[in-house]
């Protein structure tokens, strides 16, 4: 878990990154968390963005902090979190479905941890967006994920098509999109043979097997009007690529960074609802959970508290 806050009085060039580092990292006796931050924060004054990355892998955490740090308005704090168990990258249906839990129980370490400041926003750091429905329920935040942002702005454009790496992502992809109703104006989705891993190692052969894979998309639907690059593994080639190809590309990583940190300002600025009463579905409804996660349950039981504090 990490914390970082930009400052509107440190921004003394691109160099700098525009930081302005606040509070006190100490040490903590988690065996899951190495590092805790300690500061107190008024939820009215303050734009909080809680990333989640399902995966395990850190490295796939920097690359996406990376890309919100470099969109972060003036003031915001942003939290991320690594999935603790789980794929170490998400790349089939089995691993969408533990990232999925993987999501829940980052989001009740958040809240157990910022008791009485839950996130302005959420934005899940993969590209089947695991868990998003069932955050929005027990959060009572805006959920953003990178796919979900990314689509939606896609089929704004036209008509569009995914591209990605990994096979498995393409029915993933397009039960995503037939679900959040994008779908009609959806020429493909495509995946190029190399992985997300793959592609991340070889940043240079990845551009080259992306520029071709587009090319290859446009000759078969020459009525695109938008691609979409899909996954962490991409973050920063639609950029690249852009100058060279006659079609609109999407990051699906900025996408789902530029969507997060307006949906949390959004939030931020609006009286704080603590929890929707779709924490209810677990904490108050006469249902009966068994064997469930406890830093989850316990995570609910606040949210649920919070949630009554804030409606007398």
């Amino acid at each position: 878990m990490g914390v970082w806050a930009a400052s509107a009085l440190a921004a003394r060039g691109a160099d700098e990154l525009s930081i302005g580092i606040s509070g006190v990292w100490m040490c903590q006796s988690s065996p899951w968390l190495t590092m805790q931050w300690h500061a107190t924060y008024n939820h009215a004054d303050m734009t909080r963005l809680l990333l989640i990355n399902p995966n395990t892998t850190e490295a796939v955490t920097e690359v996406l902090a990376e890309h919100a740090r470099a969109l972060a308005p003036a003031g915001a704090v942003l939290t991320t979190r690594t999935a603790r168990f789980g794929a170490s990258f998400i790349s089939s249906e089995t691993g969408v479905v533990l990232a999925a839990h993987a999501a829940l129980d980052a989001w009740a370490l958040d809240v157990n941890q910022y008791r009485g400041n839950p996130p302005s926003a959420i934005l899940i750091g993969c590209l089947s967006d695991p868990g998003r429905a069932a955050l929005r329920d027990i959060s009572g935040c805006p959920v953003i994920g990178l796919a979900s942002a990314a689509v939606h702005e896609a089929a704004r454009a036209g008509r569009w098509a995914v591209l990605t790496g990994g096979r498995p992502w393409v029915p993933i992809l397009k039960r995503l999109a037939f679900s959040e109703g994008v779908d009609g104006n959806l020429a493909e989705v495509r995946a190029i043979a190399a992985t997300g891993t793959q592609l991340a190692a070889d940043p240079e052969c990845a551009r080259r097997m992306l520029h071709d894979a587009c090319t290859e998309l446009l000759r078969d639907h020459p009525d695109l009007e938008c691609i979409v690059l899909g996954g962490v593994a991409l973050a920063g080639v639609a950029a690249d690529l852009q100058p060279v190809l006659p079609v609109r590309l999407l990051d699906s990583v900025r996408c789902g960074v530029s969507a997060a940190w307006q949906a949390a300002a959004q939030a931020a600025s609006r009286p704080m609802d603590t929890f929707s009463s779709a924490t209810a579905s677990i904490s108050r409804v006469s249902v009966r959970w068994t064997s469930f996660a406890p830093d989850i349950t316990a995570g609910v039981r606040l949210a649920s508290e919070l949630n009554r504090r804030g409606s007398t």
